[in-house]
């Protein structure tokens, strides 16, 4: 007699991690001293040290998140203290070194440097580079560009930056590894009082990659066939292996 398999029921498939991305360090708090740890963390260790940076309540952004990217809970929003913010003052030059170390033990592909920053007049320090010094990412110049002059002198006009690092030849941090970032401000005319650059909610989110690994087929008759390299569906697009 002759059992024929006619139907295929289901594909199964396997998440071998869930997709997701996350700040695994912040600062939205500041140091008068020019040195301090990261205000929040996800599976790592981090700090800054600066050059030439003060604090102040009024280099604080305002608007919850670090560069264009939405955290829960949301990045500070207050100014009750002057270590709210971040402020390169009266012109001057100056740069922030910020140090991340993996304490996850997995390998993490890093996703973007965010930030918000604002000029509260025209001759702050508003060209900004952000370079990776050493460590595991690629080593070298990541991007440049400059902050647009406030609209009204006196007042800062906030921008959001996110600075995407999946293009870097190396854009992994390593299982236990360390990177170390400088985010430089330089073209400003030292010594122009009340000519402020103004930083804050400064962080690096990492990035998670689905993938939906497909175990094999239940038919009819309840039979199942293992294969290999058939795509997946993850979420509302499908995932080619193999």
């Amino acid at each position: 007699m002759v059992k024929e398999i006619t139907t295929v029921l289901a594909v199964l498939c396997v998440s071998s991690a869930l997709a997701s991305t996350e700040i695994i360090a912040g600062w939205e708090n500041w140091s008068h001293n020019q040195a301090g740890e990261a205000t929040r963390t996800s599976g790592a260790r981090a700090s800054y040290t600066g050059s030439n940076w003060s604090i102040s309540q009024t280099g604080v952004s305002s608007d919850g998140s670090f560069g264009n990217f939405l955290t829960e809970p949301a990045a500070d929003t207050t100014n009750e203290n002057n270590d709210d913010g971040g402020r390169l003052p009266n012109g001057l030059e100056g740069d922030l070194i910020f140090s991340i170390t993996d304490t996850t033990g997995m390998d993490r592909e890093l996703g973007f440097f965010h930030f918000d920053s604002g000029s509260l007049r025209k001759k702050s320090s508003r060209h900004w580079k952000l370079e990776v010094l050493s460590g595991d990412l690629t080593v070298g110049t990541v991007a440049n560009g400059t902050v647009p002059e406030p609209a009204v002198g006196g007042t800062t006009d906030w921008f959001d930056y996110d600075v995407d690092l999946r293009g870097l030849a190396d854009p992994v941090l390593d299982a236990n590894g360390t990177v170390v970032f400088r985010l430089s401000f330089t073209g400003g005319i030292a010594g122009s009082s009340g000519h402020h650059q103004m930083l804050d909610n400064v962080g690096v989110s990492s990035s998670i990659s689905e993938k939906s690994v497909p175990l094999g087929l239940i038919t009819s008759s309840g039979i199942g066939l293992l294969f290999l390299g058939l795509g997946c569906m993850s979420g509302d697009k499908w995932d080619k292996r193999g």
